[in-house]
């Protein structure tokens, strides 16, 4: 019995190393939803998939990184921080996807 109390503290007590997802994470980040959509990013583009449930579809495809989605609040746009050309500038795309339009132009420093 002493030995698995032993056993239990040494392992209650061994240091855990924090999570690091390395400099390019490939995680499911930043969720929004509409009516019927969710919208998020991962691995630098959009994605969306159905409230319900089912395959995820690609939105964005350009080699810049987009995150922070945001639908508007008739659900039929969605608003977007865009990385390309080494700056960071506010974008708009129709829900179901398409060409994203800059709202905004910050030249890179």
């Amino acid at each position: 019995m002493g030995g698995m109390l032993a056993a239990s503290l040494l392992t209650l007590s061994a240091p855990v190393d924090p999570f690091d997802p390395g400099p390019n994470p490939l995680l499911m980040r930043e969720p929004t939803m509409n009516a019927t959509t969710i919208v998020f990013s991962y691995a630098g583009d959009l994605w969306s998939v159905p409230r319900e449930g089912g395959a995820a579809v690609r939105l964005t495809t350009s080699e810049g990184i987009e995150d922070g989605p945001f639908f508007s609040p008739d659900g039929r746009t969605i608003a977007f921080s865009g990385q390309y050309d080494g700056n960071t500038d506010v974008f708009t795309m129709p829900a179901e996807g398409g060409v994203p339009k800059r709202l905004t132009a910050h030249p890179a420093a």
